[in-house]
């Protein structure tokens, strides 16, 4: 059961509102009375000394973390009886979920753009040792704030990622359409995330959640494309996007660092077009020409070049006419 607002947690967190839950736990925003500011609470319900043992591992990890689009974890205990709670920073603003269901898709710009931000959370998620996988990258969890600047939040679900070790224990996340096919049991790594991601940019784009990745797994679906969505998007734009969210996972980009090059190289281009595509008529100059010269193209050539040929011809024959009716000199 979710926690009512104005209840107190642990003593310090006085609970303002219920921002989202689930079946597996719930998002608060509440105030920290110690410090006395504003942090966003996630709750887990996944009882057990095992689930406890591995949220405390992880939530370590998590608190140690520090990048400009990823939150602090400045708390973590658990409740007996009760759940597990990770205290981050409040991100002020929307999340791109809420964004699209009230303002609909995005331009093809602003998802590239977000698309970079995100990655650079995962390049550095990712290249932790041992990697920390986040496992649920899909609208609800991008934050955008007034100023511009993007964020991946909720960490509830973070693994970390050990050579040869399946990240199926703890909290699942299954957000179909979002969640990549191998994350329904195979176990999940690096490019879990890039599939996940893709699948948000695809969302973003469309205004559409693209077909479930098990579905395409056993081949009861196919990926609807882009371009058949939006019919106006750079074909760069779809490839890359669409590469992300392959089915298999050797199919994607090996990493986040290959997967935000390709995106910063469809962002050039399709800046770049916006920018220097011509006009599709040149303004008239009505500027006088004095003395236009000859060398003039078409049919004002031609009537310049048989206006020279005349003049040439009748200049010469006076020449020889010349010669034929002058007088011969007197011998001296």
């Amino acid at each position: 059961m979710p926690l009512q607002p104005g209840s107190l947690l642990n003593q310090r967190y006085r609970i303002d509102e219920v921002i989202a839950q689930g079946g597996m736990g719930a998002i608060y925003a509440a105030h920290d009375l110690t410090l006395n500011l504003k942090v966003a609470i996630k709750e887990n319900f996944l009882p057990g000394e095992e689930h406890v043992r591995q949220f405390s591992l992880e939530a370590n990890i998590l608190a140690t973390l520090r990048h400009p689009n990823l939150p602090r974890v400045t708390d973590h205990f658990t409740v007996p009886g009760s759940g597990q709670y990770l205290v981050m920073d409040y991100i002020e603003g929307t999340d791109l979920r809420q964004w699209m269901k009230n303002k609909g898709a995005l331009e093809e710009v602003e998802v590239l753009k977000i698309g970079i931000e995100i990655c650079n959370a995962l390049i550095y998620l990712h290249t932790r040792q041992p990697p920390i996988l986040h496992r649920d990258i899909k609208p609800g969890n991008v934050r955008l704030t007034p100023t511009g600047r993007v964020f991946l939040v909720d960490f509830g679900l973070a693994k970390r990622s050990l050579q040869g070790e399946k990240t199926t224990t703890g909290a699942q996340a299954l957000t179909p359409g979002y969640a990549p096919p191998e994350q329904y049991g195979q176990g999940t790594d690096p490019r879990s995330d890039i599939y996940a991601l893709g699948a948000t940019l695809y969302a973003a784009l469309t205004g559409m959640i693209p077909e479930d990745g098990l579905g395409r797994a056993m081949g009861s679906v196919e990926l609807t494309p882009i371009l058949h969505h939006k019919p106006h998007i750079s074909p760069a734009t779809a490839r890359v996007i669409e590469k992300a969210m392959a089915v298999l996972p050797g199919d994607r980009y090996p990493s986040a660092q290959a997967f935000q090059l390709e995106l910063k190289r469809a962002l050039e281009m399709t800046s770049q077009g916006a920018v220097i595509s011509p006009p599709s008529q040149l303004p008239e100059q009505n500027i006088p020409a004095k003395n236009p010269p000859l060398s003039t193209s078409g049919p004002a050539r031609k009537k310049a070049g048989l206006l020279l040929s005349l003049v040439g011809i009748i200049a010469f024959g006076l020449t020889i006419a010349g010669l034929f009716t002058r007088k011969p000199l007197p011998t001296p």
